[in-house]
């Protein structure tokens, strides 16, 4: 694996062809001020496991992009390796639905699948978005506590 873009917030996965779509998504979240980091998966198997556990170490939250059935692909791979090893770390898997996909122009078949770039980081916006809330609420006092 690779490391593309260094980033703080957010690390995401792309192997193959979406690695691309992980850079685009990168400089669209960079918009938001969202930092995140961009890995070249390069290979499915095996998984560079220390790379992708300190990455997920430092963010917290793992996107990953794949062009195929993400039901038991790559980010299923990676989502097995951070259950073992850092199960409290947040994981979002893009890829193919799992039934079949018709022949077609590949940039409109990723977007009807929602791996292309605007998808990706505006899904991935709403995703934090969701985290975000959760995590605040338990970091507030409860009644009686002291800031």
């Amino acid at each position: 694996m690779e490391i593309l873009r260094r980033g703080a917030d957010l690390t995401l996965l792309g192997i193959g062809r979406t690695v691309q779509v992980a850079q685009k998504a990168a400089e669209l979240l960079a918009k938001q001020g969202v930092r995140a980091a961009v890995i070249d998966a390069r290979f499915a198997k095996p998984l560079d496991a220390k790379l992708i556990c300190s990455a997920a170490a430092l963010t917290g939250h793992v996107v990953t992009i794949e062009d195929h059935a993400s039901m038991g692909g790559f980010g299923s791979a990676v989502l097995e390796l951070l259950a073992r090893e850092l199960p409290r770390t947040a994981v979002r898997i893009h890829g193919l639905p799992d039934r079949f996909t018709e022949h077609g122009d590949v940039n409109a078949q990723y977007r009807a699948a929602g791996i292309d770039p605007e998808s990706v980081a505006a899904e991935t916006l709403v995703w934090l978005s969701e985290l975000r809330p959760t995590a605040s609420r338990r970091a507030r006092p409860t009644n009686g506590e002291r800031e």
